[in-house]
């Protein structure tokens, strides 16, 4: 009786990590809400009592920018190290900006304004955390 083998159907795809799962709802995060802020620019300045609602729209374009970033090191078969890092400094970068301008109130937003900017900035605070985490667990 001959010995059929049957052909992998499969492929192994790597192990996604810790950093792999946050950058990926990072990237799909950023993209929501730099879409929000893009199509409703109008109205997201209203709310945040931002007299520009220009402000908005390019706080929205740089958004979309940084999620297909992230999006495009996070799709790559390993993650490079320094984007990695990078992508975690913006963060810092963004939550320290957020706490700037909720301290200093240096745009005169409305109460759902600040709300909005401390509700992102929490956001990107725990996603700060857990990237450190990923990052300090690669060798």
């Amino acid at each position: 009786m001959a010995e059929q083998t049957m052909p992998a159907t499969h492929t192994t795809r790597p192990a996604r990590t810790l950093l792999h799962r946050v950058f990926r709802v990072n990237s799909l995060s950023s993209a929501i809400a730099g879409i929000a802020f893009v199509v409703a620019s109008n109205p997201i300045a209203n709310l945040m009592g931002v007299a520009n609602p220009l402000a908005v729209l390019v706080i929205g374009v740089g958004l979309l920018l940084f999620a297909a970033g992230v999006f495009y090191v996070v799709s790559q078969p390993t993650i490079n190290r320094r984007a990695a890092w990078l992508i975690f400094e913006l963060d810092v970068i963004w939550i320290v900006s957020s706490a700037i301008i909720l301290l200093t109130d240096a745009f005169g937003l409305s109460t759902a304004g600040r709300w909005l900017v401390l509700i992102l900035a929490d956001m990107v605070v725990i996603f700060a955390i857990i990237e450190f985490i990923g990052l300090r667990r690669r060798p």
